[in-house]
């Protein structure tokens, strides 16, 4: 007596057909042949187990989503074989050991089997698959290594393991991909300047891993997701991609720009202090001179539209300066001349108004206050 898995590697969910083949070496048919195989945990029939025979006369018993299969009144012809079949499945990945002990085959004529019968089905696991990239941001046009990471959980080997990454719009391989794999067998195909990765042909090691390496880049701004296609795999079904989001900042200097220096004219209205201008009293010809020159200092303030269209506070005025590169110097004591314009002079002097760019830098024990 034989049995057998076909195939003896499959995926959670998938199916596998158990074969048991019973054999004769006699010249003479064995009649009377049955036996019950109960299957290890988490082995059972499939939902339509199609349990059948080849040996005549026998009635197999194979329920739907049960863990066994079972002959009865089977005949084994002279000098040849039969079989009975019975489609399995598990939902559990692992390695499941079936056996017929010695004795469990019983016949009308023969005896029974000598020797135990075993076969093994391995439920495998699919690869887990993880994606990222180092660094994971980066600035415009520089280079980042996209990494994609085949994990095997089986003790078996799982082969043709295969996929292509399309990447997202934005997100190519730099000039030189350097597209490589540490999987047995793969082939990796990563074009320069590129918009995929792909590997073929691979083998990832039972519990371990291997890698898919390529340098990208991204020549605008933005946060890229990189989603990788599903795996493809030769004995272990087909796994889900992996994604991994690439973030590419600007290296525009915009953020450390200086701020632009204040305009010429800009500068004068802040450093100039505005004089009032008001019609000069007649004064004696000592002050003449002085006053000629306040006359001209005032009327090219007014006509300055830069230097005169505020009055700043005497708080924030520099006493001793005209401007900030100008200094004003000292000034000899006004005396009120005799004439017909004492009285005038004398109503300014008390707050009637009169303005000299000298009386805002008079000390204050002088005989004229500074009038604002």
């Amino acid at each position: 007596m034989a049995k057998s898995f076909s195939p003896s590697l499959i995926v959670p969910g998938a199916t596998s057909v158990l074969t048991l083949t019973l054999t004769n070496p006699n010249a003479a048919a064995i009649t009377g042949a049955a036996f019950t195989d109960t299957y290890p945990a988490n082995l059972v029939n499939t939902v339509a187990a199609s349990g059948a025979t080849t040996c005549a006369g026998g009635t197999v018993t194979a329920a739907n989503g049960a863990a066994s299969v079972a002959l009865s009144g089977g005949t084994i012809p002279a000098s040849g074989s039969c079989t009975v079949t019975v489609t399995v499945t598990s939902a559990a990945t692992g390695t499941y050991p079936n056996s017929i002990g010695a004795g469990a085959l019983s016949t009308a004529n023969a005896g029974s089997n000598a020797a135990a019968a075993n076969a093994t089905l391995t439920v495998m696991g699919g690869l887990t698959v993880a994606k990222s990239f180092t660094p994971a941001t980066v600035g415009t046009n520089t280079t980042s290594v996209l990494t994609i990471t085949l994990t095997n959980p089986n003790v078996t080997d799982i082969t043709g393991a295969a996929f292509t990454d399309n990447y997202p719009a934005g997100l190519d391989n730099t000039t030189s991909a350097s597209g490589a794999t540490t999987c047995v067998g793969g082939t990796v195909t990563a074009v320069n300047s590129g918009t995929s990765v792909a590997l073929s042909g691979a083998t990832v090691p039972a519990g371990s891993s291997c890698t898919v390496t390529v340098n990208v880049m991204a020549p605008a701004p933005g946060s890229l997701l990189n989603s990788t296609g599903s795996i493809t795999t030769t004995n272990a079904g087909t796994a889900a991609g992996a994604s991994a989001r690439k973030g590419h900042r600007s290296t525009s200097s915009t953020p450390n720009e200086k701020a632009a220096p204040i305009p010429p004219s800009t500068e004068r209205w802040i450093a100039t202090r505005t004089v009032t201008t008001r019609p000069e009293p007649t004064m004696s010809k000592r002050q003449g001179a002085a006053g000629a020159a306040a006359t001209g200092r005032a009327g090219a303030a007014a006509a300055d539209p830069v230097s005169a269209p505020a009055r700043l506070s005497p708080a924030r005025l520099n006493p001793n300066r005209l401007s900030p590169t100008m200094p004003m110097p000292p000034q000899p004591p006004m005396r009120i001349p005799k004439g017909p314009n004492r009285a005038v002079l004398r109503r300014h002097r008390h707050g009637a108004g009169f303005q000299d760019s000298r009386h805002a830098r008079r000390p204050e024990n002088s005989r004229f206050k500074p009038i604002f």
